[in-house]
């Protein structure tokens, strides 16, 4: 399934129309009808029946709009207990449906947050969106509500992220090669390293490519050392750089 797939809300683009159409509005419209994985039951007192066994699986857009309506709610805002659970990509991939309905340039970026488990750099997706006259994208982490800003204490807007506080896949290496940063700082729980940033380097390519799933679902599954072998630090080097037309090597497993 290509990002496009993904992104096709699959006959119910009319759930989008008369929206607001500026990034906070839109934001927080997910807010109200999702809940995340994790924090969804660190942040809010009650959780939705089988919250604990929600599935990670990323799914198209049109599919997340079909459990979202269910009943003729449309994108209604609910209690937490009501709102479909997912991820921070299910987060960010609505997210982009809805800007590009409202004519917004918008794409997946992956990579680590700063603000999800300080000091370190937490495996993490967001969007990016421009409008047409824009000359630079800016970053969105549709997940960040209120309760995560309390919980978090996160003092920014999440609808447009500040330099710093998220680097793609790409700019995490950059930044490792130039030793402003240690690879075990970034990563998710215990896994962590440099291996886990050309993960997410690769990740980040893709969709720099329109490419947002493809192979990345089973990256993490690679050794380290068969990653290192694969990806040497010279072509992380060259792939950081490239620009978003340059084919991503085929590695990480079959297609998610």
């Amino acid at each position: 399934m290509t990002g496009g797939d993904l992104l096709d809300p699959g006959g119910r683009e009319h759930l989008f129309d008369g929206l607001d159409p500026s990034p906070a509005a839109l934001c927080g419209v997910l807010h109200g009808v999702m809940i995340h994985d994790h924090f969804g039951a660190v942040c809010y007192p009650a959780v939705p029946p089988g919250f604990a066994d929600a599935s990670r699986v990323t799914v198209p857009v049109a599919v997340r709009l079909e459990q979202i309506d269910r009943g003729g709610a449309g994108l209604a805002q609910r209690p937490p207990e009501q709102r479909i659970v997912g991820t921070c990509r299910d987060f960010a991939l609505m997210f982009c449906a809805m800007a590009r309905h409202h004519g917004l340039e918008a794409r997946l970026r992956c990579g680590f947050a700063a603000y999800l488990d300080p000091p370190g750099w937490e495996d993490h997706w967001v969007a990016e969106y421009r409008g047409a006259e824009a000359e630079t994208w800016a970053r969105a982490d549709a997940q960040i509500d209120g309760a995560h800003m309390d919980h978090l204490k996160v003092g920014f807007d999440p609808a447009r992220l500040p330099a710093g506080a998220f680097l793609t896949g790409c700019e995490a290496w950059a930044a490792l090669r130039r030793g402003e940063a240690t690879a075990e700082t970034f990563g998710h729980g215990s896994a962590r390293g440099a291996w886990f940033v050309k993960v997410n380097l690769m990740r980040d390519l893709l969709c720099r490519q329109g490419r947002p799933v493809s192979d990345w679902d089973r990256w993490r599954e690679v050794a380290p050392d068969d990653l290192h072998r694969a990806l040497p630090d010279a072509l992380c080097d060259r792939l950081a750089e490239a620009p978003h037309d340059i084919p991503a090597p085929p590695l990480g497993g079959r297609a998610g």
